[in-house]
């Protein structure tokens, strides 16, 4: 089988609290992955009173190579981002179907459901589409930081935080499966989608070429 490639990399503002939650997750995705270090990628954090002022660390990305896929369990109706498009582009499939797939997980950890934010969601899907439009992939490569962005989309946050991967699956189920399978095995992708510091949300993705690249950014208010 020809491997998948899944490259993934975390922005944060105001660094989300990172706990362990004993019990069975609905979702185990597999674990059976081979990682490389990426290079020009970094944690950005900031103060949410400041936020323009950032302290850069080094964060390993992966190039993540997998052989087996774990079905996305079914949404529960209370989780689904209701009201918005989910169904006129593979895109939008791809980026509700990811936002269920982690409010089913955040659920089954006794957290709160993220709430789809229209005004995150379009700054999102507009990252994801500029990463597309020149084949590059990395945070700020627009010149901002994710709380800059968010700020100029009209989000007035007082936390925020990214996660975004890309990959070349031919279906976006297949790739919505594998982008939350990736996340979750990653510590610091894992920590900022089970924060509960972070009450809305989004998750945007664009095509380009053989590409599919998507943004999940996360706010608290």
């Amino acid at each position: 089988m020809i491997p998948k490639f899944v490259w993934l990399a975390i922005a944060l503002v105001a660094l989300p609290s990172c706990s362990s939650t004993d019990g069975d997750a609905l979702y185990e995705p597999s674990q059976q992955t081979e990682t490389d270090a990426a290079p020009d990628t970094s944690t950005d954090v900031a103060e949410a009173s400041t936020p323009d002022t950032t302290v850069e660390d080094a964060l390993p990305a992966t190039d993540v190579s997998t052989t087996d896929t774990t079905p996305l369990p079914e949404a529960a109706p209370d989780t689904a981002p209701n009201g918005i498009d989910c169904e006129s582009t593979d895109e939008r499939r791809f980026a509700c179907c990811t936002f269920t797939a982690i409010n089913d997980y955040r659920t089954s950890l006794g957290l709160s459901a993220l709430l789809w934010d229209p005004k995150v969601a379009i700054a999102a899907e507009w990252y994801s589409q500029y990463m597309a439009d020149l084949g590059l992939f990395a945070h700020g490569l627009d010149g901002r930081k994710v709380g800059s962005r968010l700020t100029d989309f009209g989000v007035d946050w007082t936390a925020a935080g990214e996660n975004i991967a890309r990959n070349t699956t031919s279906s976006w189920e297949e790739s919505c499966t594998q982008v939350f399978d990736q996340w979750f095995g990653s510590p610091s992708h894992h920590a900022l989608m089970v924060s509960p510091k972070y009450t809305h949300g989004a998750v945007g993705v664009a095509r380009g070429g053989d590409w599919w690249y998507a943004t999940l950014n996360v706010v608290a208010y």
